[in-house]
């Protein structure tokens, strides 16, 4: 007498390669998941960065330079090529009004205060923690001042964790600034 059925050999290969199967699919869609929530991130970073670098430019184009840190012109002068280095900007604006661009004290936002009001302005992203911004002046008599602002933040993917630290940066020609 033949009876139909599975035996239990059967039952148990085919539930391990079910179970197997599932848990490699799993593991390659998560993986996807993460790889997109890692680019989604990186595009995200890149994207703050580039506009946090576009607003320092049209805030500062057509202003003249005070100093960067407490060097003034004639100590980016007597640097000539080389320039001065620091952390901390103060521009003047076409009406005269005096502006500081540094990181916040708190210390994840690039920040710009009025040296009238002290109204402090975010100008970095929420999207982004920054960790580093340094400013380079370029002066010689005669020729329009440079400033390079260079800036390093990192963003999180959500759901990933993943820190991706990013420096980006950018030379700008001052239109008003060093032309004596």
């Amino acid at each position: 007498m033949k009876t139909d059925g599975y035996t239990l050999m059967e039952l148990m290969l085919t539930i391990s390669l079910i179970a197997i199967i599932l848990i490699g699919g799993t593991a390659i869609f998560l993986n996807g998941l993460r790889s997109n929530s890692i680019g989604d991130m990186d595009q995200k970073l890149n994207t703050s960065l580039r506009s946090t670098l576009n607003t320092f430019e049209r805030n500062i184009r057509f202003g003249t330079i005070i100093s960067v840190d407490s060097n003034e012109r004639n100590v980016c002068l007597a640097n000539a090529e080389a320039g001065v280095s620091g952390t901390s900007l103060i521009v003047e604006d076409r009406l005269g009004a005096e502006s500081e661009y540094k990181i916040d004290d708190a210390g994840s936002k690039v920040a710009s205060i009025s040296a009238v009001s002290t109204a402090k302005v975010f100008i970095s992203s929420n999207d982004i923690e920054v960790s580093d911004i340094s400013f380079t002046w370029y002066c010689r008599s005669g020729v329009n001042d440079k400033i390079n602002v260079q800036i390093t933040a990192s963003a999180i993917a959500s759901g990933g964790g993943v820190l991706a630290p990013r420096t980006m940066s950018r030379q700008i020609e001052l239109i008003n600034s060093g032309i004596n």
